[in-house]
């Protein structure tokens, strides 16, 4: 019996020692876990950092695309009101030639039914010592074409005038986003996107295993809190165990 005792007493303390084990074992890991938690409010105000300072070199990159492409429709926008300018004078020009013309014509007319040593219906003078001769003939729909074509002109070249006006306005604005966009940024406005991106990811990495530890924290304190209870139950056991081998001593001391 004695022997017996002995045996389970011995096979109780191994228990108790590898539930203490366990239990050390569980402490050690919720307090690393714990301190390695304990940053995750400060990593997570880091990765939203520079999760808003990749944004914002985002935002500045293609700003500066949409400032290099709209300066290249500036200049064709330029290239197009002058040419429209040049379209307007150039129709401008031939109205005027075309009028011109049309009173020299309506002149010669007139020129043609005077006659010597009676009154011009337009001066009144007797003699008509140099008259108006013919230049071409002109028809009245020939100044309407050039009066058509020349507002023509004059809508293409105001129409190049407000868009250039707006294209104008829009790099205005791009500039304007642009800078704000360096100001924001400063000194990190020359870093890479690729740069940027690796520590954002980097950072926001840190902080989920930060929250993860924190989780685990919790699970480890309540794994110890049931493995506390173990601890208690293999105290108990080995203390019982304790006492059965000293009765069987004892009652081994009385046989003998």
């Amino acid at each position: 019996a004695w022997q017996k005792a002995q045996e389970l007493a011995v096979q109780r303390e191994a228990q108790l020692k590898q539930r203490q084990q366990e239990w050390e074992d569980l402490a050690s890991r919720q307090q690393h876990l714990t301190v390695a938690g304990e940053k995750a409010p400060h990593l997570e105000r880091e990765a939203a950092r520079l999760q808003g300072r990749l944004a914002a070199l985002r935002r500045l990159a293609e700003l500066r695309s949409k400032v290099t492409a709209q300066a290249q429709q500036c200049q064709d926008n330029v290239q197009a009101l002058q040419k429209a300018a040049a379209a307007e004078k150039s129709a401008q020009r031939t109205l005027a030639a075309l009028r011109q013309q049309w009173q020299n014509q309506q002149a010669a007319q007139l020129a043609a039914e005077l006659t010597e040593g009676k009154p011009c219906p337009v001066c009144g003078a007797l003699e008509h010592p140099q008259k108006a001769v013919f230049t071409g003939m002109l028809q009245p729909q020939d100044i309407e074409k050039a009066e058509a074509a020349w507002l023509k002109c004059q809508q293409g070249h105001s129409k190049a005038l407000a868009q250039a006006a707006q294209q104008e306005a829009a790099q205005q604005l791009l500039a304007e986003q642009e800078e704000a966009c360096l100001q924001e940024l400063g000194e990190e406005a020359a870093l890479s996107l690729t740069a940027a991106s690796a520590e954002a990811q980097q950072a926001l990495e840190l902080a989920q295993q930060a929250q993860q530890a924190l989780k685990e924290a919790a699970q480890c304190a309540a794994k110890r809190q049931e493995e506390q209870k173990k601890l208690l139950g293999a105290e108990k056991e080995r203390e019982e165990a304790v006492r059965a081998r000293e009765k069987a001593g004892s009652s081994l001391e009385a046989a003998k």
